[in-house]
């Protein structure tokens, strides 16, 4: 594959991007900023397996998460899962991570990052998968998604009828290689369109030249799939941030317009009286 791109400025589906420790401090006043095109949401690495695992926690995920949060970008989060790894220890290690933040799981699903096989079969590599999508369901009642790479998908992969409940976040990233593949994304035929909501498309974003570097390393883009992102990340519609002056002046406006009234009827009223 050739040297990385910038995503497309005439794709108008919902931008993304995905992060982790390996992007350094994040200058997320500056992710906030970027407008090339502008960044709609954010999935952030939270960790990996189980306690004791290398990664166990994200070493800049509270940090990401809470920036992510401050400068309103819809975050989700990522959790690595090691197959060969007892899923409740793996669980033990979410609830590890979250419990500091009062269990905010953010605004959308929390997605199982699967690409490791480690030397495990396809219906091995299954089983795992699902006790651990179900340990999360159970313990935290939260929308989980999964998320892996079409080549991941293809070689280790085995159909259930378990996969129509699922969700997909899809890395596939066509055969050009110098411009952003708008998909869809190639899968198995077991997963229905519908059920792909983002797709990791390869494209990829630099620290934007604003005097000092945004984060370090490229970021992934990655393109909605679905109908609606705000509906799909249960985001209300914020009032402005002004709405509180704003009414102050319609009230000092409605205020001014009764007074003129007033004033216009006693010159009615006296004219009448003349």
């Amino acid at each position: 594959m050739a040297e990385p791109f910038p995503p497309s400025l005439t794709d108008g589906r919902p931008f993304g991007v995905d992060v982790s420790k390996y992007n350094g401090a994040i200058n997320w006043d500056m992710m906030k900023a970027y407008n090339l095109p502008k960044i709609e949401y954010v999935f952030i690495r939270s960790g990996q397996g189980r306690l004791g695992n290398y990664d166990d926690l994200d070493e800049k995920f509270y940090y990401n998460w809470g920036e992510a949060k401050r400068v309103v970008i819809p975050r989700m989060a990522y959790h690595v899962i090691y197959p060969s790894e007892p899923a409740s220890l793996q669980t033990d290690n979410v609830e590890r991570i979250f419990s500091p933040l009062d269990f905010d799981f953010g605004e959308g699903p929390l997605w199982i990052d699967f690409e490791l096989h480690h030397n495990m079969n396809a219906e091995q590599l299954m089983s795992a998968l699902k006790i651990f999508y179900d340990a999360l369901v159970s313990r935290f009642s939260i929308r989980v998604g999964i998320y892996t790479g079409e080549w991941f998908l293809k070689r280790y992969f085995a159909p259930k009828d378990w996969w129509a409940d699922m969700i997909w976040w899809l890395a596939y990233y066509g055969s050009n290689s110098d411009s952003e593949y708008s998909g869809p994304p190639e899968t198995l035929d077991e997963i229905q369109d519908e059920d792909v909501i983002f797709h990791q498309t390869s494209s990829m974003i630099y620290s934007p030249p604003m005097g000092a570097p945004g984060w370090q390393n490229r970021i992934d883009g990655n393109r909605f799939l679905g109908d609606n992102l705000r509906d799909f990340l249960n985001i209300e519609e914020q009032p402005p941030s002004d709405l509180e002056g704003r009414v102050a002046k319609n009230e000092e406006n409605i205020g001014q317009l009764l007074d003129r009234l007033d004033s216009l009827e006693g010159r009615v009223d006296r004219h009448l009286q003349e």
